[in-house]
């Protein structure tokens, strides 16, 4: 869904939470190995996956999808 997908702010938001990357992968319904190549830009994220990132992280779904 992003052309960028900035790492070190998903990290950042996580971190605010006390989430962790593996965390974010359960909510989303991926593997960890699958969000791992979304932080290298090498797997799109699906619409649905951006909206439970939007919720995990506490921030609009539209945030997320510039991120």
């Amino acid at each position: 869904m992003a052309l960028f997908f900035d790492a070190a702010w998903f990290d950042a938001r996580l971190g605010e939470r006390g989430l962790s990357r593996s965390i974010l992968a359960a909510a989303a319904g991926m593997s960890e190995a699958d969000l791992a190549l979304v932080y290298k830009d090498q797997r799109e994220v699906s619409a649905r996956e951006v909206e439970v990132f939007a919720e995990l992280l506490g921030v609009p779904v539209a945030e997320v999808a510039r991120q």
